[in-house]
């Protein structure tokens, strides 16, 4: 059943007149990723950004319940742009009406995710048998994308709950400690744990050993430093049913108790499993998050129960370490009994320069294909939405042909979902003479080549934490064009050290881009002040030092609180 007539088509700025109140159900549809990115809901008296989801037509849309007393919405349109440029649209769906429109959102996504939406059908028809109608129900409309984070947007109910009776090491050696990684692949947070954990163990903070449920190529960097690793592959999937998770918590706990530990220390949001089996066997546990997504969209994904239970384990963790503010910020209001504590990541300078020596300027280029006169961009990370790559696209069209011509533009990164497809089509619908300027290599370890090969470095992301690509990128002396998101702006500062665009703002992307491939003298100088500005981050041995200060006096008892 189609939704009923439009009840807003126009644009305005948010400065503009009066704000727009509307309540009940909504359909939000836009053409424009800037606008997608620019919507502010203002409901219970709080402001938050609603952001738009890319669908597979290739437009933006949203569908929210808001609350009953009614909403504001406000619209902001890329400077500029003229308002008859973009498209956008906003339905009144009202009582049963609403519904349909769901279902059909639904199973649009099951047809675009099969295995994934199969997967999820098969969880539904579960929690259907065995009555658990309003979980079921709960499923369906977050995989509709009809639970936003403007619904959710309330503060979840923090719990306050009570540690286990620790038993702490008292032999005096080093604690002989789970580093539970949530991956094991080459990405920026398993790779920080790693260089991490390398350094404790040589220092003898800890003896380490390496859990993992997934097996993957950082495994070889591990074992080459003679640490072990094992792959104990979950049985269940925990956001399938809560009944999951308190299966998994004890089978897990059953599996760490043989390793005979003296303490966990847990990486990442989704990591919280680790953090629960720890409690139950009384185990000291630092838990590293990494992540700024809040936690009430972090664990979305979850029943409600283990939702709840992931944010107990906040208070289950003897230390939570953050790796930046705004990361911290983004957590408020956390449980009164978690003893949280911000120590930014770092480069391992000997490691940087041992990867640095593999390639020089010349040989990287050449073996790239990348010319002489040629300008190369790139952008380093999972091609998913999160990352937002398609503003590099968006951006490079709106180049003059002359600068198009000379650019080669590289992505380093694997598919992380449709979106990572998204961007392909979208090269692949280019001109040929343009499409051909762009490439797309999966995760390399050998990404230090790209790095010594490139002008520019790009980073796209709408949410970060502490980017360890863009330290690489300092350490490389590329210029840097980012967004300004969280944790970006502890590493950066805007015309000094990088220049700053908002998230789907393609045109002031296209003005950073042109600047930096016309002007060299400026390139090189932004460059330098990044890569100088170093400095003044906190330092590798400044960094493994304060780690191994909470993991000592976690391990013997001093940190906690009671």
């Amino acid at each position: 059943m189609a939704p009923r007539r439009p009840i807003f088509w126009k644009h305005r700025l948010i400065q503009d007149d009066r704000p727009l109140d509307v309540c009940g159900w909504i359909l939000l549809s836009t053409d424009s990723e800037y606008v997608a990115n620019h919507i502010f809901l203002t409901q219970d008296g709080e402001k938050k950004p609603l952001s738009l989801r890319r669908q597979s037509g290739g437009r933006f849309s949203r569908l929210n319940k808001l609350v009953p007393q009614g909403a504001t919405l406000e619209i902001a349109m890329p400077e500029g742009v003229a308002k008859d440029e973009v498209s956008l649209q906003l339905y009144e769906l009202s009582g049963v009406l609403a519904y349909p429109v769901i279902l059909m959102r639904a199973l649009r996504q099951f047809f675009d995710d099969r295995d994934g939406m199969q997967r999820s059908l098969r969880t539904a028809i579960r929690l259907i048998l065995s009555a658990q109608f309003v979980e079921a129900g709960k499923r369906i409309l977050r995989k509709s994308g009809s639970i936003s984070q403007a619904r959710n947007s309330e503060a979840p109910k923090v719990a306050t709950v009570t540690r286990t009776r620790r038993n702490h090491c008292e032999s005096g050696e080093p604690p002989r400690t789970i580093v539970f990684t949530h991956s094991l692949n080459l990405d920026g947070a398993p790779i920080s744990q790693f260089e991490l954990t390398v350094a404790l163990s040589k220092d003898r903070t800890i003896v380490p050993l390496v859990v993992a449920p997934v097996d993957g190529p950082l495994r070889r960097y591990y074992e080459a430093e003679r640490i072990e690793v094992r792959v104990y592959p979950f049985q269940d999937n925990i956001n399938d049913d809560a009944a999951a998770y308190r299966r998994v918590v004890p089978q897990f706990a059953r599996f760490l108790k043989k390793l005979a530990a003296d303490l966990m220390y847990a990486n990442s949001a989704s990591s919280f499993l680790a953090v629960d089996a720890a409690d139950s066997l009384h185990l000291p546990c630092v838990w590293n998050l990494r992540e700024s997504e809040p936690p009430e969209e972090r664990f979305r994904d979850y029943p409600q129960s283990t939702r709840s239970r992931a944010f107990e384990c906040l208070s289950l963790a003897d230390q939570v370490i953050f790796v930046s503010q705004a990361s911290k910020s983004a957590w408020q209001p956390l449980p009164d009994n978690c003893r949280s504590v911000v120590i930014p990541n770092a480069l391992d300078p000997e490691r940087m320069t041992e990867t640095m020596s593999r390639w020089n300027r010349m040989t990287a280029r050449e073996s790239l294909c990348i010319a002489t006169d040629e300008i190369s961009i790139i952008c380093v990370g999972t091609l998913c939405e999160r990352k937002g790559q398609n503003d590099i696209i968006g951006a490079v069209e709106r180049l003059s042909d002359g600068v198009k011509q000379r650019l080669r533009i590289d992505f380093i990164g694997d598919y992380g979902d449709r979106y990572g497809h998204d961007i392909k089509d979208s090269i692949d619908d280019m001109p040929l003479r343009y499409s051909g300027r762009f490439r797309i290599f999966s995760a390399t370890q050998d990404v230090a080549r790209h790095y010594q090969a490139a002008d520019i470095f790009v980073c796209s992301s709408r949410v970060e934490s502490y980017p360890r690509v863009i330290l690489e990128a300092m350490a490389y002396k590329l210029a840097i064009a980012s967004t300004p998101v969280f944790g970006i702006t502890e590493q950066l500062s805007d015309g000094e050290t990088a220049l700053f665009y908002t998230p789907g703002d393609t045109s002031l992307l296209a003005h950073h881009i042109q600047q930096l491939a016309e002007d060299e003298i400026f390139r090189r100088q932004l460059g330098e002040s990044a890569n100088k500005s170093l400095d003044r981050l906190t330092s590798f041995p400044d960094m493994v030092q304060r780690y191994a200060d909470i993991f000592q006096n976690v391990s013997v008892g001093d940190s906690i609180q009671p």
